[in-house]
């Protein structure tokens, strides 16, 4: 295969893929198969001091690994709203948006939406987590942070207002992502300390305006 086939695995990722190749890069050898489909590094017995630093993926594995890693932090999630602990509820929230904000397309939509279920459910609500989350919300000014802040905002007003739990999951997942559009803006024309020329502002608003079309005709929009 060409050495365009393979992209570097992210970190965060790597002990999440199970049905995922890894491939290390060999002096002479090109890539490598490091770990096959079925297992993951940790069945490997293979702790972060021992294996490659850096691990590839192929890059057509790419959305899986991402699907597969919100999958594993969701499960974290879970446990973090059992033990009752918002600082670790909200450190395991703002790592499944960053690694969705990562490679923001259709497909990885699906773990945001196991995300904010989670955080609609019975037993959240009982644990008072949304209103342990709001009560974090008010120092944090990151996209990130911003993000899962205004989520809490809208779940702790859908708790108000006695929404259906589908109904709080739509909205909710309508305020994780409401600045997606950013990732497709370069950092200097986002943090600019002045009115946009015609030649910065039309590029952003396209790149908004393609991500909205690739969200609503894979499904969103339902």
């Amino acid at each position: 295969m060409e050495i365009g086939e393979y992209i570097q695995a992210r970190k965060s990722q790597l002990n999440f893929y199970k049905d995922i190749e890894l491939y290390t890069k060999a002096e002479g050898k090109g890539f490598v198969l490091y770990k096959k489909v079925g297992i993951t590094l940790n069945d490997m017995r293979i702790d972060q001091a021992r294996h490659p630093k850096i691990l590839h993926i192929r890059q057509m594995d790419k959305l899986k690994g991402i699907q597969e890693a919100q999958k594993g932090f969701n499960k974290q999630l879970r446990a973090d709203v059992k033990s009752k602990n918002p600082a670790k509820v909200k450190e395991t929230l703002v790592t499944v948006v960053e690694e969705t904000l990562a490679e923001p397309r259709s497909g990885s939509l699906e773990g945001v939406s196991e995300t904010v279920n989670i955080l609609v459910s019975d037993y959240s609500k009982e644990s008072d987590v949304v209103k342990n989350l709001i009560d974090m919300s008010y120092k944090d000014y990151s996209t990130v942070l911003h993000s899962i802040n205004v989520m809490a905002f809208v779940l702790g007003y859908a708790s108000y207002m006695k929404y259906s739990q589908e109904e709080a999951k739509i909205i909710g997942i309508c305020a994780l992502l409401h600045d997606v559009g950013k990732t497709k803006i370069r950092q200097e024309i986002l943090i600019a300390p002045r009115k946009l020329t015609n030649e910065e502002f039309d590029p952003s608003l396209q790149n908004l305006i393609s991500m909205c079309q690739t969200f609503g005709t894979e499904g969103v929009a339902e």
